[in-house]
């Protein structure tokens, strides 16, 4: 009996693995993707690592992508001590000919928790910071200063006088993340110098909330009690000045530990009244000013 389970399993496997290379081979013809067919394969298939290996050095960058995809979602689906071969290829995915290959595995890598990292996955991050004309490199940093990889590396880059400006600002980032005081006090410096508006709230105060300082975040929250109409409305049927209060507080609200405030997958507050949302928020804050941001995720 237990022979013949043994067959129908074996079967089986060969079954699932065959269907996983028609998928793939389907898609490397026609460049459709079948969000349903995706999931049964991503549920069925135990060794979906070793099967989309050879798809990774496929000749087209989307079937290579797809492959990244596929790892990706696995990978997430196993338990922590499972995921290290994962994320190990996701990070060979960072050497791919295709610079947006390697920009959409940084930002797979991304979901992942840190203790996803094993040493050697430190060391293959510290690899990729030496190439300096690596696509995406500033996300790159910003996934190592995530994981606490790399800090000794960037402090040595950091003392060199020809370092260029954009690669300096990205490793104090990662090392703000890490919690260097140095690198902390040089971003707070840059960020306060700044001028609070449209563009200030787009790029900036995502990058001073990446480094989960609670110093800087504090800078955040006085933003958020700005009553300056210094940033426009998305809403095209709403043009005009708004509080930047409203989008800080979207971007904030993810990060803080025990926060009254949700925001949905879309990144929107889930409210029906902003205004009400943002006085709520104001008051929480102010009545926690020993608040705990969240450093567990990117």
């Amino acid at each position: 009996m237990k022979h013949l389970y043994l067959i129908a399993l074996f079967l089986w496997s060969l079954s699932v693995n065959g269907q996983v290379n028609a998928y793939m081979d389907d898609f490397r013809l026609s460049g459709h993707s079948d969000f349903e067919t995706e999931q049964e394969l991503l549920a069925q298939s135990e060794s979906l690592l070793p099967q989309m290996l050879p798809y990774l050095q496929d000749s087209l960058s989307q079937v290579r992508q797809k492959a990244y995809y596929l790892i990706y979602r696995k990978g997430l689906q196993l338990p922590s001590a499972a995921r290290d071969p994962f994320v190990m290829t996701l990070l060979q995915g960072c050497n791919d000919a295709d610079g947006s290959v390697v920009g959409q595995s940084i930002i797979w890598l991304q979901g992942f928790d840190k203790s996803d990292f094993s040493p050697p996955a430190h060391d293959l991050l510290e690899t990729l910071i030496r190439k300096p004309r690596l696509p995406h490199r500033q996300r790159l940093l910003m996934l190592a200063g995530y994981v606490e990889a790399g800090k000794e590396l960037m402090n040595r880059y950091l003392l060199q006088s020809d370092l260029v400006a954009r690669d300096r600002w990205y490793m104090n980032l990662a090392l703000a993340r890490m919690g260097n005081s140095n690198s902390v006090a040089f971003c707070l410096q840059t960020f306060e110098q700044m001028t609070l508006s449209n563009e200030f709230v787009e790029y900036a105060v995502p990058e001073m909330i990446y480094t989960r300082h609670k110093t800087i975040v504090d800078l955040c929250v006085t933003y958020l009690n700005s009553n300056e109409p210094l940033c426009s409305s998305a809403d095209p049927d709403n043009e005009g000045a708004m509080l930047c209060g409203y989008r800080i507080l979207e971007l904030v609200a993810p990060v803080i530990k025990d926060f009254p405030l949700r925001v949905s997958a879309l990144g929107t507050l889930v409210t029906n009244d902003y205004e009400a949302a943002l006085s709520a928020a104001r008051i929480w804050f102010e009545r926690h000013p020993d608040y705990v941001v969240n450093n567990e995720r990117f």
